[in-house]
């Protein structure tokens, strides 16, 4: 999930990220994604055992990523509690995304109403 907090007054919006079905193997995400069965690809809801670990591939191209305006990126577990990505990861990875938005012609910079 995702969390935007426009102001110190304004209350948090949540958002999901759907993930891939598993790591990319071509630039056409939009079909890969299709292939991997909707809003549950990546193995959702996945259980672990105590000390198991997963990983989640999310598209390169995601202007709302690329942005950069949200808060945190992590997910929730089935206790409640939610384990957010470090704050230095996703600094790191903002200019690749960024890049892969603009080779597939993405418009990041402008924020769609709806």
């Amino acid at each position: 999930m995702i969390v935007f907090q426009r102001s110190w007054f304004a209350d948090k919006t949540y958002g999901i990220l759907n993930a891939l079905p598993g790591p990319p193997s071509s630039s056409d995400y939009e079909s890969e994604y299709e292939l991997g069965g909707g809003p549950f690809a990546g193995g959702f809801p996945k259980k672990l055992a105590v000390g198991e670990q997963f990983s989640v591939y999310l598209v390169p191209d995601h202007e709302t990523l690329a942005r950069g305006d949200y808060e945190r990126v992590g997910f929730d577990d089935s206790f409640g509690r939610t384990h957010w990505a470090p704050r230095r990861d996703i600094a790191e990875t903002l200019p690749y995304i960024r890049e892969a938005c603009e080779k597939s012609g993405k418009s990041w910079r402008a924020r769609r109403r709806i």
